[in-house]
């Protein structure tokens, strides 16, 4: 084989190698955006959950004197 087709061969998988790696690298920078994004709702969530859990503990230990049960877990009295 000549040696310019060796090297046009050589160049053609180069150039084909850079192509995948800049793909890559754009696909790795919006997943890692992504993965920002859902951190970001994760804790939005777990701070809301904290706050309604506060919440409700505070709505039941202000109602705890009108209920003989207690746990969210155990049957109202009319069950």
């Amino acid at each position: 084989m000549p040696i310019h087709t060796l090297l046009e061969q050589q160049s053609a998988r180069i150039e084909a190698l850079e192509m995948r790696v800049t793909y890559q690298e754009d696909w790795l920078e919006k997943l890692d955006t992504r993965l920002l994004e859902q951190q970001h709702l994760i804790d939005q969530l777990q701070h809301g959950q904290r706050l309604l859990i506060e919440r409700l503990q505070e709505a039941r230990d202000a109602q705890e004197g009108d209920h003989e049960w207690q746990s969210m877990d155990e049957r109202p009295p009319h069950y």
